[in-house]
């Protein structure tokens, strides 16, 4: 099996798993504020007489913290105090408050006091990037040799002894090895945030290979687990096929030019362990389950002879309005002033269309109103912004959706199913380097229940324009983790996902594509909706051809399966009695076809 993608993994070069301040700090871990920016270094003058100061009044700390090298709890403590005002974690102050004298010892703890997963990650990053800063100007060296000139500190007996302890071999590994740390990272906090929103509610058959991907990820030791004996067929051969792929990635003997605790987790994993087998993945086609979830992801509304000739018709006017003699002359110059006069004067007489087609009519006029002034306005012409193309396909959308029941809301807003997934993570797993809070997403589509639109239905992504192939990719995996998310929470309110499920958009700059959702027996499917994409006209000229091509009726075809999905979601909501949806085991050959 070759591997596709993949994100790499440096564990700590520690002989013993980091202090995690759990014991001794558990309420400061999870969810505290961030600090405030770390303020300037003090003056290397004053500290280093202060440190020389400390030192000669309390001599029993000196000893102790310069003979160790890992992170006592007390200095965790004091890291994680927020009392304090003003950012008071320096090296100074550290050194100041141990009695630290060895400048090796003392580097090498502090590093590991400020990457301790305890201090929240934007506090960890700046007081990481003000070590360096510190180190790489100078005046790290300036303050040691402030602290150890005998005109400013006498070194007392202790001192001298905590110094004379350490042999000169002791001490050049030390330094060898701080500067290896540097190079590398300790663990990769994007991944980590992944596995947090990767880890399905219904978790148990995974959960040995979770727990040995989270303590690889955090750099400690652990071993591959055997497939559990008593899972389903589906969950055996997606365990089996999670445990061939990182094999295959992180081999027993290490690839030339690969570091030593360097771990590798495909993205595809993920998606496995969130108990979803992804056919728009080539890796996960071998599956015996895949074929179905293929053959039914490809819904008929999304075809070509499913078009309403009565929107056939409406794009045929339009585009005789936008190029005048175009039935003779196939190269007829768009003029896009032309097309917005017809369609005023349309929505004018809106009354006059018989009613069975008059809400569709004006809607697809609204939509074609809305993007002849975004093209006058060259709002989706290059170069432009994410927030930009997220806005215009938002509108779109909330034109044709049903405002009573459905809205499409942009914004980087938080989703409540990927914080739902944190904290299950949280409690399962133990604490993890990120903060809990939802993940950002580009729209967020909700219905209205008890007066409010805080029900969240699925959530759609989108990349800016020239963006990498392997980007894309990665967003799909990540989309596709997030959107089973929100549908469990809504099987818990009784929604039944394998009759009534979501078709999910996902964007690059002017351009859709779709993949169906659904719920297959014990697992969810995730496979192409059409193989076709939606574009929105960014010129005159594309205006022509979007007129011409079916992006449109796509766009229509995924407007009316949301109605469909939302309607399904708010009647499973209020008529919930019974208890959340059940899923049962189930192959390929007795999984009857999704409505």
């Amino acid at each position: 099996m070759k591997p596709t993608e993949t994100t790499k993994i440096v564990g700590p070069r520690t002989e013993a798993p980091p202090v995690t301040g759990l014991q001794t700090a558990a309420p400061l871990v999870i969810g505290s504020p961030a600090s405030s920016a770390v303020s300037s270094e003090p003056s290397v003058t004053s500290q280093a007489a202060s440190v020389a100061s400390s030192t000669r009044a309390s001599p029993e700390p000196l000893a102790t913290a310069a003979v160790s090298r890992e992170p006592d709890p007390q200095h965790l403590i004091w890291a994680l105090d927020q009392t304090q005002g003003d950012e008071h974690v320096t090296l100074q102050n550290f050194v100041n408050q141990f009695g630290f004298t060895d400048q090796a010892i003392a580097h090498s703890v502090y590093k590991k006091v400020i990457r301790n997963s305890g201090i929240h990650l934007e506090r960890r990053e700046k007081l990481a990037a003000a070590f360096k800063v510190f180190k790489r100007e100078g005046r790290a060296k300036e303050f040691w040799n402030a602290l150890k000139n005998p005109s400013q500190n006498v070194q007392s007996s202790e001192e001298s002894h905590a110094e004379s302890s350490l042999s000169r071999e002791k001490r050049k590994r030390l330094i060898v090895e701080e500067q290896e740390e540097e190079e590398s990272t300790t663990v990769d906090e994007d991944t980590l945030e992944e596995i947090q929103d990767s880890i399905p509610y219904f978790r148990d058959p995974f959960k040995p290979l979770i727990d040995y991907i989270l303590k690889k990820v955090r750099g400690e030791a652990a071993n591959l687990p055997q497939v559990p004996a008593l899972i389903s067929e589906n969950h055996r051969q997606m365990f089996e096929w999670a445990l061939d792929a990182i094999k295959v990635d992180n081999p027993a003997v290490p690839q030339k030019g690969r570091k030593k605790n360097e771990f590798e987790l495909r993205k595809d994993v993920l998606v496995i362990l969130s108990g979803i087998i992804n056919t728009i993945s080539p890796a996960m086609r071998d599956l015996s389950l895949s074929d179905t979830i293929e053959g039914n992801s490809a819904l008929p509304t999304f075809k070509t002879e499913a078009y309403q000739e009565a929107v056939k018709g409406i794009l045929s006017d339009m585009l005789h309005a936008l190029c005048p003699g175009i039935e003779s002359d196939t190269l007829a110059v768009p003029h896009l002033k032309g097309l917005q006069k017809w369609v005023r004067v349309q929505l004018a007489k809106i009354d006059e269309t018989p009613a069975a087609f008059r809400e569709t009519r004006e809607k697809v006029l609204e939509v074609v109103s809305y993007l002849c002034t975004v093209i006058t306005s060259k709002g989706l012409a290059l170069p432009n912004t994410e927030y930009v193309f997220v806005s215009v396909w938002s509108h779109v959308l909330n034109l044709l959706f049903d405002s009573n029941l459905v809205r499409a809301i942009p914004g980087e807003l938080g989703s409540a199913a990927s914080e739902s997934a944190k904290l299950a993570t949280e409690k399962e797993h133990g604490v993890t380097t990120r903060y809990v809070g939802g993940k950002e997403v580009d729209i967020s589509i909700r219905i209205e229940q008890n007066s409010d639109w805080d029900t969240e239905i699925a959530v759609f992504e989108f990349k800016p324009d020239g963006v990498e192939e392997s980007i894309c990719n990665r967003q799909q995996r990540k989309s596709v983790r997030l959107n089973t998310a929100i549908l469990l929470e809504l099987e818990k309110r009784g929604l039944d996902a394998t009759k009534y499920f979501p078709v999910i958009a996902e964007g690059k700059w002017r351009a859709v594509n779709f993949y169906t959702l659904c719920r297959y027996g014990d697992v969810h499917g995730a496979g192409r909706t059409t193989a076709e994409s939606a574009l929105l006209p960014e010129s005159d000229y594309s205006m022509k051809t979007w007129l011409k091509s079916d992006s449109l009726h796509l766009i229509l075809a995924l407007v009316d399966r949301t109605h469909l999905f939302a309607r399904a979601v708010k009647e499973a909501m209020s008529s919930n009695v019974a208890g959340p949806y059940q899923p049962r085991t189930s192959s390929s050959r007795d999984l009857p076809p999704p409505i």
